[in-house]
């Protein structure tokens, strides 16, 4: 299965000390503004995480499409468009399976509240986990709605609680990481995939975290940094070799395959 992924704008650390990013018209302590990142080892691996504090929820975006419903395909054009209407990227990762840059495997809200792609409950094909990640079980759902955020499996976003009837950007990717506050699935510890992966958590205080592998992890690892290590009870993985991480300072990363949509958050553009 071809697979392309959905980036995700923040901010990012460049060194072991925490960075916090605002916008240039934010106050020092303006917590809702703030988006906490750095580098950190965890299990023997290196990371780079970025954080939203649970007020700062309301900042993360998704964009897909520009203006003209083409869609945007690279971070670099997503910072072009972005530019233009005035605002400054922070931050970019890729964060979802995808067949094409405008055909999504799973659901996608985005935009503003575009609906591109409905919830999928195939179960795929057989033995999906050896052959297909989307569809390993349980596959789940980051989403945004009344500016909370949840990772939810398939079915349980099915059924979802009513503050998350109306959601205002979604993704769906698979498999979970972290459900519950246990690993989604019996992930061998010897896996022998190790590939740089990346994923995004939600904690019990609504917090959401991003995090990205800096060298070859497998499954197991991954999802016991989420639980351990950055303390999410609730976890899905994004994608692997292909992940990307833009800090919004120096050059934008090369992409071997465009994205299918992003994540974002900005602030106002001081030129």
């Amino acid at each position: 299965m071809k697979r392309i992924a959905i980036g995700i704008i923040l901010s990012l650390s460049t060194v072991a000390a925490r960075l916090v990013v605002r916008g240039t018209d934010a106050p020092a302590d303006d917590a809702q503004s703030s988006v906490e990142c750095r580098r950190e080892r965890i299990g023997g691996a290196r990371y780079r995480v970025c954080e939203l504090t649970p007020a700062g929820v309301a900042r993360l975006e998704l964009v897909a499409r520009d203006g003209r419903g083409r869609p945007l395909g690279t971070i670099a054009r997503a910072d072009s468009v972005l530019r233009a209407r005035g605002e400054r990227l922070l931050f970019a990762t890729n964060a979802g399976l995808y067949h094409t840059a405008d055909s999504t495997t799973g659901m996608l809200v985005a935009d503003g509240g575009l609906l591109y792609a409905r919830l999928n409950r195939s179960a795929g094909p057989l033995n999906p986990c050896s052959v297909a990640n989307f569809y390993c079980p349980p596959n789940g759902v980051f989403f945004v709605a009344d500016d909370r955020a949840g990772v939810l499996s398939t079915e349980d976003f099915a059924r979802r609680p009513a503050f998350a009837a109306a959601v205002r950007l979604a993704s769906q990717s698979g498999p979970m990481l972290v459900r519950r506050g246990e690993l989604a699935r019996a992930f061998p510890p010897a896996g022998a995939s190790r590939l740089i992966r990346n994923g995004v958590g939600v904690r019990k205080d609504g917090s959401v975290v991003f995090a990205i592998s800096d060298e070859g992890v497998n499954f197991h690892q991954f999802a016991t940094a989420f639980r351990d290590g950055l303390r999410c009870p609730d976890a899905l993985f994004l994608d692997g070799t292909i992940s990307k991480l833009y800090t919004g300072s120096g050059a934008v990363p090369a992409q071997s395959r465009p994205f299918a949509a992003m994540f974002v958050v900005t602030q106002p553009s001081t030129r």
